[in-house]
């Protein structure tokens, strides 16, 4: 269990840095032709990704805390799951879905850990 949850932060970590990064710095490279305000929800969004990467370097060192890891496993859930449910809303995931892949894999990857948190204090 202490595999998967350093494969996850890691991926996490990985891949929110790099969407983060090109939608808050680049986001005419997603989407060349939007008006100025999508431009700027995409930028919005990108910094939200990179925030998100600090649970993250927060919960490294700290991954042995049983509080430490509930509150970053359960942040880290709420964030993907309130993704997967915006995109739902606003019908971007039924247009884009496998942009919105990784969200619902993480989601589901710290549901399961922070249910199974027990188990990673007791390894």
């Amino acid at each position: 269990m202490r595999i998967f949850l350093v494969v996850v932060l890691i991926i996490h970590a990985v891949l929110e840095t790099l969407m983060g990064g090109l939608l808050a710095f680049s986001p005419k490279l997603i989407n060349a032709a939007a008006s100025e305000f999508a431009l700027q929800q995409l930028n919005t969004l990108g910094m939200l990704a990179l925030a998100s990467v600090a649970v993250v370097i927060f919960l490294w060192p700290n991954r042995t805390d049983k509080a430490a890891l509930s509150v970053g496993l359960g942040a880290l859930a709420a964030f993907h799951s309130a993704v997967i449910i915006a995109s739902l809303i606003s019908g971007a995931l039924l247009q884009a879905a496998a942009g919105y892949t990784h969200h619902i894999l993480l989601a589901v990857s710290f549901w399961v850990l922070w249910f199974q948190r027990g188990k990673l204090m007791a390894a």
